[in-house]
C-alpha cells in the first residue's frame, strides 16, 4: 500500500510471494477491469525501456520474480518502478 499512499493514481499494491500487483486508479465514472487500461501503456513502455517487463490486465500491472532472484535484483525492479511512477 506504500505505492498507493505515495502515488495518487495507484489504487492498491499487493505482494504475494514473488508476485507484485499494482492496481491503477481509474477516473470517476469509468469502470475498472480488463477493458480499462487507465494509462498502463505509457507505464509499460517506460518500464520496458528500463528493462522491466510486466503483464497488464486492464488497469492492473503484474510483476513476477523467480524465487531464486537475488534480493538486490528485486529491489532494483522496485526502484525502476518508483522512477517511472515519478516521471509519468
Amino acid at each position: 500500500a506504500y505505492l498507493g499512499r505515495r502515488y495518487g493514481r495507484v489504487e492498491s499494491a499487493v505482494a504475494l510471494g514473488t508476485v507484485l500487483s499494482v492496481e491503477l486508479a481509474v477516473a470517476a465514472g469509468e469502470a475498472a477491469g480488463y477493458t480499462n487500461t487507465a494509462g498502463t501503456e505509457r507505464l509499460i513502455r517506460s518500464l520496458a525501456r528500463k528493462g522491466v517487463y510486466c503483464r497488464p490486465l486492464g488497469n492492473v500491472l503484474y510483476f513476477m520474480c523467480s524465487p531464486f532472484t537475488p534480493k538486490e535484483e528485486c529491489d532494483g525492479l522496485l526502484e525502476k518502478l518508483h522512477e517511472v511512477m515519478n516521471l509519468t
